[in-house]
C-alpha cells in the first residue's frame, strides 16, 4: 500500500547547487561503513598480506553500489521500506519472507560488530587521555577502557533518543569529512618515509592473486567494506527520511509522476556515486597504510592493543603529532559507525517488528517513539557484549562481517527480483546498469562460495 501523499510531491532539483542540498543518505551510510570495515578490518588485512588484496578492495567498493542504487530505485518507485521490499521475495514464509528472517539473523551478529566498534572507541579515548581511576572523595573508582566504553554508549543514547534525520546527517557528514582528510593525508605522507609505496607493490596488489593466508580476513573485509549487507538495507531508510520517495507522491499512471520519479532517481544516483567515491578513496588509503607500515613492521592490530598498533601507521608517517591526528581521526571513524549503526538498526528493528507482525504502529509518531526506545537499548547491549568478550574487538567485528559477506548474494538476488517484478517499468534502468547489477550479484556469490570452500577444506 502506497502511504505517500500528493501534497508532499515536488519536482527534483535541477543544477549542481540545488542537487547538493538534497544529498545526504549516502554520506550517512559512508559514516557507518568506515569504522569497522576500513579502519580495523582493512588495515588488519593489509598488515597480514601486504598489498596482495588491493584488487579485492577495489572490487568490494565499486561493485555493490549497483545493488544499492537498485534498492533505492525500488523505494522511490513504491514508497516501501527495505524490509517491506524484502518481504516480497518469494520462497518459504513463516509470517514473513525467508529473507526477512535471514536479515534478523544478520542483525543479531551486528550487535557483536558494533560492540567491537564501541570497544575501539574506548581504547582510542584511553590512549589519548589515560584515566585508570576516578577519585570521588575517599573513593577510587576504576575507569580505563571500560569507563570510556560506558561513556560512549551513554553519549549515543542521549544523542539518538530524540535525534531526527537532520542531526544524524550533519553529525555524520562532519565526521566523514574529518576522517577522510586525516586518512588520505596520512597515506600521501607515506612517500616521505621509509615506507614509501613502489609501483611494483601496486602492480602486485592488482595482479588478482589470492595469497595462501589472510583469506578469512579478506572475506570479512569484502562483507563490510564498500556498501556492506547491512548498509544496503539501511540505505532505503535514509532515502525515505531524506524525502526522496515522499517527494515523488503516490504512484500513478500519469506522465508527470514518472517524470518526477525519474528526477529523484537521478538525485539518488548522484548521492550513491558521490558516497562511493568518498569511501573508496578512504578505504584504499587505510589499506595502503596497513600494507606499507604494519606489514613491514610485522604488527597485527588485535585485542586490547588494537588501537595502539593502528596508531603506528600515523606516527610513522606524520611524526610526533601523528598520535594526536590518529586519535582524532579514529574517534571520528569509529564513533560515526557506532552512531549511524545504532540509528540505522533501531529503524530496521522497528520496521522488522511490523513486517513480522510482532508490533503495530498507530501512526508515524508512534513508530518514531519506538525508534527512540531502541536507540536507548541498542548501545547498552553492544557495550555489554564488548565488556564480556575479553577485549577482542577484531574478533567481534569479524563475526558480524563474515555473516554480512554471506548475506550479500541474498540481498543482490532480492534486488534483481524487485527490479524485474515490482519496480515501475517506467523507472527501470538501461542495459548497462542491468549488466552491472548481474555482475555485482555474481561477484558476491563467487566470493561467498570461495570462502565456504576454504572453510570446508581447512577442516
Amino acid at each position: 500500500m502506497d502511504r505517500r501523499s500528493e501534497a508532499d510531491a515536488r519536482p527534483a532539483p535541477v543544477g549542481v547547487w540545488a542537487t547538493l542540498r538534497y544529498l545526504g543518505p549516502g554520506l550517512i551510510v559512508t559514516g557507518s561503513i568506515v569504522g569497522s570495515g576500513e579502519l580495523i578490518i582493512t588495515t588488519r588485512l593489509g598488515a597480514e598480506v601486504g598489498f596482495a588484496f588491493l584488487w579485492l578492495i577495489l572490487l568490494s567498493c565499486a561493485i555493490k553500489v549497483f545493488v544499492q542504487i537498485e534498492l533505492g530505485r525500488y523505494t522511490i518507485s513504491s514508497g516501501e521500506t527495505a524490509l517491506e521490499a524484502l518481504d516480497r521475495v518469494p520462497g518459504p514464509r513463516l509470517g514473513a519472507s525467508w529473507v526477512v528472517w535471514w536479515w534478523l539473523l544478520m542483525l543479531m551478529t551486528a550487535f557483536f560488530q558494533i560492540g567491537g566498534i564501541v570497544g575501539g572507541v574506548g581504547q582510542a579515548l584511553n590512549i589519548g587521555l589515560p584515566l585508570e581511576t576516578i577519585r570521588l572523595g575517599p573513593l577510587s573508582i576504576p575507569f580505563g577502557v571500560t569507563g570510556y566504553v560506558l561513556l560512549v554508549g551513554l553519549s549515543g543514547m542521549i544523542l539518538l533518543y530524540r535525534g531526527r534525520y537532520r542531526l544524524i546527517e550533519r553529525t555524520t557528514t562532519a565526521m566523514v569529512f574529518l576522517f577522510t582528510a586525516v586518512t588520505v593525508g596520512a597515506a600521501l605522507l607515506l612517500e616521505r618515509t621509509p615506507y614509501a609505496i613502489t609501483g611494483e607493490q601496486l602492480l602486485e596488489g592488482l595482479s588478482l592473486r589470492i595469497p595462501e593466508h589472510g583469506v578469512g580476513t579478506a572475506f570479512a573485509m569484502f562483507g563490510i567494506t564498500g556498501v556492506g549487507a547491512s548498509e544496503l538495507i539501511y540505505y532505503p531508510y535514509w532515502c525515505l527520511e531524506k524525502g526522496y520517495a515522499r517527494f515523488v507522491g503516490p504512484r500513478s499512471d500519469s506522465p508527470a509522476w514518472a517524470e518526477r520519479a525519474w528526477g529523484w532517481v537521478r538525485v539518488l544516483k548522484i548521492d550513491a556515486w558521490l558516497s562511493m567515491v568518498v569511501y573508496t578513496v578512504t578505504t584504499i588509503a587505510f589499506y595502503l597504510l596497513g600494507a606499507a607500515v604494519l606489514h613491514a613492521r610485522g604488527e597485527l592490530p588485535d585485542r586490547d592493543r588494537m588501537m595502539a598498533v593502528l596508531s603506528n601507521m600515523y606516527v610513522e608517517t606524520i611524526g610526533r603529532g601523528g598520535l594526536a591526528v590518529f586519535l582524532a581521526g579514529s574517534f571520528a571513524v569509529l564513533y560515526s559507525t557506532f552512531f549511524v549503526g545504532t540509528a540505522s538498526n533501531a529503524r530496521a528493528l522497528v520496521d522488522g517488528a511490523g513486517v513480522l507482525k510482532l508490533a503495530r504502529y498507530r501512526d508515524l509518531e508512534h513508530r518514531r517513539r519506538w525508534i527512540g526506545y531502541l536507540c536507548l537499548l541498542y548501545p547498552v547491549v553492544c557495550c555489554l557484549i564488548y565488556l564480556v568478550s575479553d577485549s577482542q574487538p577484531v574478533f567481534l567485528i569479524k563475526i558480524g562481517a563474515t555473516v554480512q559477506a554471506v548475506t550479500l548474494p541474498v540481498i543482490a538476488a532480492s534486488a534483481i527480483y524487485l527490479r524485474y517484478r515490482h519496480t515501475d517499468a517506467r523507472l527501470r534502468p538501461g542495459r548497462l546498469s542491468d549488466l552491472m547489477l548481474f555482475i555485482a550479484a555474481v561477484s558476491m556469490t563467487v566470493v561467498s562460495a570461495y570462502q565456504a570452500y576454504v572453510l570446508l577444506s581447512s577442516r
